[in-house]
């Protein structure tokens, strides 16, 4: 009969399934590995290759551009103006042209200015600007130097300095300039105006009076307080002129000679007979000699003054000459003279090497 579904007779083996065969299958898998490696080292060579074929053909495509100034239409957006001050005319409308402007539009004016011509020195609209509208360069044109006489030195110089220039400052003694005035200039007043010029400044000075000098002979008594025409004169020197007879010649002069070593610029003195002179009748002349050459001289009488001054810039020594300009009335040998604040002026610091006597 039949068997119940399910179930087999006792003592009967089940019988055996047919198995695959294991080497056919394990030499499917190995064809197939080689396969996938042969298709994947093809396929790196291939994308290799095209990555080197593409960057070769990039870099055979893209030749070295020389540069080129080309002239753009119309501005970008944002574009600010430049700052072309300080440069060629050509170099600052090349900026210009770079950065979009038309550069026919562009006005060009001129001024003077210090050092070369042609250059930019002012600008409008200026750097950084954004909104620009017309645009105006300033170009420099020869200039020269101005006239000085009579000029305050700070109104000179700032004006110099408005046209570019680097001043470079001196300072000397005059008595003929005021002080802080202008009393010289390199380069000449007409000349090209370089970058570089030097303004000498007049300044006050330092004054040492004649009692202060040294003397190598004097019969000039110094520091001594006297009254010409009225006037008092506090730091005077004091002395005589002698009269010896017309065979004397010479010797009717008294010399009175200081050292100023080359460091004063000018001597100054009010000369007179003392209001309190015993004799007033004769006329006394004072000269002044810096080392043998005369300077100037003055003749003076009682109730009448006179200004003795002279430039000694240089002066080794100072002859102060005191004489009689015509022969006295008989019976008068002296005259009595007095140089009112007579004294030397210069520089603070050259008045102070002579001073210490150097």
């Amino acid at each position: 009969g039949r068997q119940p579904k399910g179930r087999r007779p006792k003592g009967q083996r089940p019988s055996k399934q047919p198995r695959p065969p294991r080497r056919k299958m394990a030499r499917g898998y190995l064809v197939g590995g080689c396969l996938l490696l042969v298709l994947a080292v093809a396929g790196g060579a291939f994308f290799g290759g095209w990555v080197a074929a593409n960057r070769y053909a990039a870099a055979r495509v893209s030749p070295v551009v020389e540069p080129s100034f080309i002239e753009i239409p119309s501005v970008p957006e944002g574009v600010r103006m430049p700052d072309v001050r300080g440069l060629e005319k050509e170099g600052a409308l090349q900026v210009l042209a770079d950065m979009g402007w038309d550069i026919d539009t562009v006005e060009l004016l001129s001024e003077p200015f210090a050092g070369p011509e042609g250059i930019v020195i002012e600008q409008s609209p200026p750097f950084g600007v954004s909104e620009i509208g017309t645009i105006e360069l300033t170009l420099s044109k020869a200039a020269q130097m101005p006239e000085f006489e009579g000029r305050d030195s700070t109104s000179f110089v700032d004006e110099l300095r408005q046209l570019g220039v680097n001043v470079a400052l001196q300072y000397a003694y005059s008595a003929a300039v005021a002080a802080g005035n202008v009393l010289a200039v390199e380069p000449l007043p007409g000349e090209a105006l370089a970058l570089d010029a030097t303004v000498t400044v007049a300044e006050s000075g330092t004054a040492l009076y004649l009692g202060q000098l040294p003397a190598v002979e004097s019969s000039l008594r110094g520091n001594v307080s006297a009254s010409l025409d009225g006037q008092s004169y506090p730091n005077s020197a004091t002395g005589e002129a002698y009269w010896r007879g017309p065979e004397a010649g010479d010797g009717n002069i008294r010399h009175n000679v200081y050292v100023l070593g080359r460091h004063a610029d000018v001597f100054q003195a009010t000369v007179g007979i003392p209001d309190d002179a015993q004799t007033t009748t004769g006329t006394v002349r004072v000269t002044l000699v810096g080392d043998g050459q005369v300077l100037t001289s003055v003749d003076v009488y009682y109730g009448h003054t006179a200004e003795l001054t002279a430039t000694v810039t240089g002066v080794l020594r100072l002859d102060i000459q005191v004489a009689f300009a015509t022969p006295p009335p008989e019976n008068q040998s002296s005259q009595a003279i007095a140089l009112g604040d007579g004294r030397v002026v210069g520089s603070d610091d050259q008045i102070a090497l002579l001073a210490e006597g150097q």
